[in-house]
């Protein structure tokens, strides 16, 4: 299980509040090969830290696993919220050079960072967030609002393609907390299963 960051927003009162059932929550998570998460714009590194206390879940900061699934080899790497910096960079280029018969995974929560990959990197699927499918929807017009410079298509969610590196950006369950409305309209909140199958 990967989550793409945003777990919760609001200032610190509302986080105390539900810091326990948040926990319980994460707690209740269960994958036979662990749960990671990495941090997202509505919480700190610090709160981020916070949430995931005693709960078993992973924050991948700029780091890769390496799990080994049935038999085959996966590397599971993570992005900081910040990915453009050297640490960010390294764990794309090492996933990049990994061996081609490794399963290789990018989650990052701002789903540009698939902007910044060579064509056809060899990256077997980058996982992000952030978008929340716009929220808001228009038919035949996608997002209303992209919160990101990837295309209208990419950023209302699913499984897409940029330059030949997979991509799926999830839509999430909740909605924006602050300067967002507090709706969604023709955007189902989602919890995404994806099947890496060998070609």
């Amino acid at each position: 299980i990967v989550i793409p960051g945003d777990l919760f927003q609001g200032n610190e009162e509302q986080f105390r509040r539900v810091l326990p059932s948040y926990r319980a929550l994460l707690r209740s998570l269960h994958a036979p090969h662990g749960v990671y998460v990495v941090q997202g714009d509505a919480e700190s590194a610090d709160r981020l830290v916070r949430l995931v206390v005693g709960t078993g879940v992973v924050v991948l900061n700029d780091r890769i696993v390496s799990l080994r699934v049935g038999d085959r080899h996966v590397l599971l790497g993570g992005n900081k919220l910040r990915w453009a910096p050297p640490e960010g960079v390294a764990v794309r280029e090492e996933l990049i050079d990994a061996d081609p018969a490794a399963v290789r995974v990018l989650v990052a929560h701002r789903p540009e960072v698939v902007l910044g990959l060579p064509p056809n990197a060899g990256i077997d699927v980058v996982i992000a967030g952030h978008t929340h499918g716009g929220q808001v929807a228009l038919p035949l017009f996608g997002p209303i609002v992209r919160f990101s410079p990837v295309s209208r298509a990419v950023a209302a969610g699913g499984l897409h393609e940029v330059h030949g590196n997979p991509i799926y950006v999830s839509t999430g369950a909740g909605l924006v907390r602050q300067q967002a409305p507090q709706i969604r309209f023709l955007t189902r909140p989602s919890v995404g299963l994806v099947t890496l199958d060998s070609p």
